[in-house]
């Protein structure tokens, strides 16, 4: 049986080929993984253990952002035009300077709003949706693994979207994500998620994280001290003490810049995460003996734990 990988990008996503580098490094992380445990007997291809889908969502909010950058882009030129003769000789640095707060503007700060809009939530499901259906149809298998991995605002997305899907299915008395998955990881890295618990009135009454489904399964929240966006979650309340496994501690910078963007590429969070999707594929199809297998699970954990 194959596992199944959804990545989720955050706040802007650079382009759709977003996800290609991390895929390619967590396919490799992940066949070296399996190698360590399997020795000889380790596939060589990694297509025989992953299937792993991108989700772009921010051209779901593009409309929007577009129509809010044109309105500011024309208050910015009356600005401009109304620049004393001195201010007039750096007029280049005000255009550059003006477009950039533009972008940032619409960009970062807008996605958060945009995202919780009808449309925005509507559009960026619909894209989560295609994910997962091109999932089920390149793996048959009934009860398919399925682990989330997701930076910066794709972790509420993350989040909101599987919650949505669980409350909407218990209410058809299934108590699942999904009927075709098994909802077995969640790992998010430089998560805000924490900060939308201002919405319910406070950390004690955000109460009703996602739970992971398999009992094997971990939700690990990685996290950099100099990233400001990023926020523990084991300390809001008992629920999520329960739901989250680890408030995993990296460093990927000192700068709050870098420590936010480069968790998959100057951490070892590819390397955590390939781990255990490397532990779960040996277990799931019965490559190694039950007294190994819970050995690499607890091993695991002991390494996660202290980091957090």
């Amino acid at each position: 049986m194959k596992l199944s990988v959804i990545l989720i990008h955050g706040i802007g996503g650079s382009s759709e080929s977003w996800a290609e580098p991390v895929i390619e490094k967590l396919q490799k992380k992940t066949r070296a993984e399996l190698k360590n445990i399997l020795k000889d007997k380790a596939p060589i291809d990694i297509s025989e253990v992953l299937v792993i889908k991108s989700v772009y969502w921010t051209t779901a909010l593009q409309k929007s952002r577009n129509e809010l950058q044109s309105v500011l882009a024309r208050y910015f030129k009356r600005v401009i035009r109304g620049l004393n003769a001195w201010d007039s000789l750096f007029k280049w640095a005000f255009k550059a300077f003006y477009k950039y707060q533009n972008m940032i503007v619409t960009l970062f700060i807008g996605d958060i709003v945009g995202h919780m809009a009808g449309e925005g939530s509507i559009g960026i499901e619909e894209k989560v949706d295609a994910a997962m259906e091109a999932l089920a149809a390149e793996t048959p298998d009934k009860n398919k693994p399925l682990t989330f991995i997701s930076h910066s605002l794709g972790t509420v997305i993350a989040s909101n979207y599987i919650f949505d899907k669980m409350n909407a299915h218990r209410k058809n008395g299934v108590n699942r994500m999904d009927e075709r998955f098994i909802f077995s990881n969640m790992f998010t890295a430089g998560s805000p998620i924490a900060l939308f618990s201002m919405k319910f009135n406070g950390p004690e009454s955000f109460n009703l994280p996602v739970e992971v489904e398999d009992p094997s399964g971990r939700w690990i929240n990685v996290l950099d001290k100099d990233d400001p966006i990023a926020m523990p979650l084991r300390l809001l309340n008992a629920s999520y003490q329960k739901a989250v496994f680890s408030d995993y501690q990296v460093n990927s910078g000192w700068f709050w810049g870098m420590a936010h963007t480069e968790y998959f590429t100057k951490t070892n969070t590819l390397d955590l995460i390939a781990r255990k999707l490397a532990i779960d594929w040996a277990a799931i199809n019965q490559k190694i003996e039950p007294p190994k297998t819970a050995a690499l699970y607890q091993a695991y954990d002991r390494t996660v734990g202290a980091h957090s």
